[in-house]
C-alpha cells in the first residue's frame, strides 16, 4: 500500500501457492451504521473498540478482517485506486 497524499494504491501480489498467506481485504464503510465496533484479532489477540468508527463513511484496507463487517478479498494481481471521494478503481495487473 501507499498513498501520493491524494490518491490509496494497494496491489496483492503473491506465489499462487502462498495466496492464502498474504491475504488483503477491502471493506467499503457505510455512514449509517451506528454503534460499538468491537473486535478482537484472532492472530494477535489486539482489540480494536470504538463507539464512532462505525458510523464514519471510510475505506478500509487490512491484511485480516477487522471486524464482523462485509470485508471482501482483494484478488492476486488486483491494484486498488481509491481517490479523495472514496470511489474504487479496480485494475488487474497480473
Amino acid at each position: 500500500m501507499l498513498s501520493d497524499g491524494k490518491y490509496l494504491y494497494s496491489f496483492r501480489y503473491s506465489k499462487k501457492t502462498l495466496k492464502d498467506y498474504y491475504s488483503l481485504w477491502i471493506l467499503k464503510r457505510d455512514p449509517s451504521e451506528f454503534g460499538l465496533l468491537e473486535f478482537r484479532s484472532k492472530d494477535t489477540s489486539a482489540l480494536l473498540r470504538s463507539k464512532a468508527l462505525k458510523g464514519e463513511k471510510a475505506i478500509l484496507i487490512c491484511s485480516e478482517m477487522l471486524t464482523e463487517e462485509n470485508w471482501k478479498e482483494i484478488e492476486l494481481g488486483k491494484l486498488l485506486v481509491v481517490d479523495p471521494n472514496l470511489n474504487i478503481k479496480k485494475i488487474k495487473i497480473i
